[in-house]
């Protein structure tokens, strides 16, 4: 592990998430006011920066409040951005950064090993007629384990595959949960399964 300089020039990549659907901000702007630095949020919601460790963005999304945000420590990080609220001015200030994000056992690499060693590909896909991708949401708890019940596909490609995503991840090895001043969180994940 690099020990970095309380005030070394480190990258940074950083996710923009809407806390309420889950689904990352697009198109949003981070800014770093000391160095006159802008970043765009892409379809995915992610955004890199070069700054200094201490530095202090400023975050801000289309229908979302702006908010200034200290760089956490990890240089991998999450975003939530609260909607602007007609009702209240305490609602939108509210948002989190997670200075650690899950991770899977060996790395996304194993992951990806994961999937190509247990994918039972359906029908459909083994003669060519169906071919893309499935995108799940899913929660990983505070214990690193993925709760049946919060398993969702976000956009489909076919009946069978779409079970067959849902498997892969209710039978998931556990996580490395996500951390939050010094304690596990629980944290939703986005992630796309090729079926070709």
């Amino acid at each position: 592990m690099t020990t970095l300089p309380v005030n070394g020039q480190r990258t940074v990549t950083g996710r923009l998430v809407d806390p309420e659907t889950g689904k990352p901000v697009k198109g949003g702007t981070i800014f770093l006011p000391e160095k006159n630095l802008k970043a765009v949020s892409n379809s995915l919601g992610y955004f890199q920066l070069q700054a200094d460790s201490s530095a202090i963005i400023e975050v801000a999304g289309d229908g979302y409040s702006t908010i200034k945000v200290k760089l956490p420590v990890g240089n991998h990080f999450r975003i939530e951005l609260k909607k602007i609220s007609v009702n209240s001015d305490q609602d939108h200030k509210e948002f989190k950064v997670y200075e650690e994000l899950p991770t899977f056992p060996g790395g996304m690499q194993n992951f990806v090993k994961y999937i190509h060693e247990n994918i039972k590909l359906p029908r459909e896909v083994r003669y060519g007629t169906v071919s893309g991708k499935v995108q799940v949401e899913f929660v990983i708890d505070s214990l690193g384990q993925i709760p049946p019940n919060k398993i969702k596909i976000s956009q489909g490609l076919c009946k069978l595959c779409d079970e067959e995503a849902v498997r892969l991840i209710r039978e998931s090895p556990k996580w490395n949960p996500a951390i939050q001043r010094d304690k596990p969180v629980n944290v939703m994940m986005h992630l796309p399964i090729t079926f070709k």
